[in-house]
């Protein structure tokens, strides 16, 4: 059985949820508050299910750059690894029975999404898998490079200890660029691997003096690629 067919009364092997719906009807900005109740409250229930996790993408953005959650954010990343997946399953009644809701889960059971008082925080399961000849951890098509998830820091944030990336603000230029310092909305994390290449380059780009000029133009031609 899926992790959806466990734990809702779905006959579907996988939970969609409609967030096109919900950008709908409230403001797309994370409510902070909510956000850090969720993951402190979540942290305590992973820890004693010994599930070790970890942040990820705009979730470690905030926390080393505002110390915070990012206020244009939408969502929180965690990440676990395989070997943790038993453990997370077994935590999952005390999720429920903490307000948490199960509202999404990916093919092949490798993301999972819950939601209270309408935040989310999304859970990527990693594998190892090779990619163009080189191995990357990954779920969902996201690929980091082993060497930042091999071993893993500790940072402070909402007054916890907290996993991140190793080489942490290597991890956010990877992933945000060289500026990722400097707050700038709608540029989630670009994907590592060489079929998103192209995306880098482009970012990279509409970045320099000469893009942000012609940025209305190439978006125009280039926005659907």
């Amino acid at each position: 059985m899926t992790i959806a067919q466990q734990f809702t009364s779905t006959q579907e092997k996988y939970l969609e949820y409609d967030f096109e719906a919900r950008k709908l009807r409230r403001n797309e900005a994370i409510n902070k508050e909510i956000a850090r109740k969720n993951l402190l409250d979540m942290k305590k229930i992973l820890e004693e299910h010994h599930v070790n996790f970890f942040l990820l993408y705009g979730t470690v953005l905030g926390a080393l750059r505002e110390k915070d959650f990012i206020s244009h954010d939408t969502d929180t990343d965690i990440g676990i690894f395989e070997k943790e997946k038993a453990n997370l399953i077994e935590s999952i009644p005390s999720l429920l029975d903490a307000g948490f809701t199960l509202i999404r889960t990916k093919f092949p059971d490798d993301l999972v999404t819950f939601m209270r008082e309408d935040e989310y925080i999304d859970i990527g399961i990693f594998t190892k898998e090779k990619h163009a000849l080189k191995e990357y951890y990954t779920y969902q098509g996201n690929l980091i490079d082993l060497h930042f998830l091999d071993t893993l820091e500790e940072i402070e944030f909402l007054g916890e200890k907290f996993y991140v990336p190793s080489s942490t603000e290597l991890f956010l230029e990877k992933n945000y660029g060289k500026d990722w310092r400097i707050p700038c909305k709608d540029e989630p994390a670009m994907n590592l691997g060489y079929k998103n290449s192209y995306y880098r380059l482009k970012r990279m780009f509409l970045r320099t003096a000469l893009g942000k000029k012609l940025k209305p133009l190439v978006k125009k031609l280039l926005g659907r690629h």
